[in-house]
């Protein structure tokens, strides 16, 4: 309820960007599925971009395009697909 919250809260500022540090971290599988479905839906109606920052593939999955960090830096970027196999698969591809 706290997320949903914080996710209206943001949105009724009506940002053009959203800044999201893990923000399934403390969630059990079907509350971050529907944070995710949640955020998607308001991107989508209101335009704000979202940064998202997971080390979860199911997370990972809901955006457009995974950006991969090493080290500070970016070492990789792909589209998803909306697909976590996929976000899966890339990301070790791009760490090895």
């Amino acid at each position: 309820e706290a997320q949903r919250t914080a996710i209206a809260r943001a949105f009724a500022m009506a940002p053009d960007i959203i800044l999201a540090d893990e923000p399934t971290g403390n969630l059990d599988s079907p509350a971050a599925a529907e944070f995710c479905a949640t955020l998607t839906r308001l991107n989508r109606e209101l335009g704000a971009a979202i940064l998202l920052i997971s080390h979860d593939p199911q997370v990972a999955a809901a955006a457009d395009v995974v950006h991969i960090l090493r080290d500070g830096q970016i070492c990789g970027a792909f589209e998803t697909g909306h697909d976590p196999a996929t976000v899966s698969a890339n990301y070790l591809e791009r760490l090895a």
